[in-house]
């Protein structure tokens, strides 16, 4: 698919970062990515009409994730789309407290036997979201994930 823009056509691209590919087919000009070290090989700087990024972020050390959101923003097009779904820290931890959920459970979705990962909020990506130029267009919470939808108005 082709968008013609101020008489340049530009080709439609969406890169999903998951760790969880979906099965069947995928939608044409869909770029599917579970490790980091290939983004900068397989995708340029704004290429990306719209970037999924879906429990991703906290397979890293929080003191990396808002380096490697960097590198996924800055493949984002102006105007642009970006949808970031993780695990939400704050109900998994009340699941926990309220004994909804017992200590192996949380562990196994927080962690999954990887203490390299991180946990995240809501609160923390939409900030992260916005202090690099995105307009957060909505956010929710669905069961134990965040959902925040956002928009690149600036270039970052």
């Amino acid at each position: 698919t082709n968008l013609l823009t101020n008489g340049i056509k530009y080709l439609i691209m969406q890169l999903t970062l998951t760790n969880n590919p979906p099965g069947g087919k995928m939608p044409e000009n869909t770029t599917i990515i579970s490790d980091i070290a290939l983004l900068e090989m397989m995708v340029e700087d704004n290429e990306c009409n719209n970037i999924v990024v879906d429990s991703f972020l906290s397979n890293f050390h929080i003191e990396n994730v808002k380096s490697v959101l960097e590198k996924i923003l800055s493949k984002l097009r102006i105007n642009g789309t970006i949808i970031i779904t993780d695990v939400e820290a704050d109900i998994m931890a009340n699941d926990l407290l309220r004994s909804d959920i017992d200590l192996e459970t949380f562990n196994s979705i927080i962690f999954s036997g990887d203490n390299t990962r991180s946990v995240l909020t809501i609160e923390y990506v939409r900030g992260c979201l916005m202090e690099s130029g995105i307009e957060i267009t909505r956010s929710y919470i669905e069961k134990n994930f965040f959902v925040v939808e956002g928009k690149r108005v600036v270039n970052g």
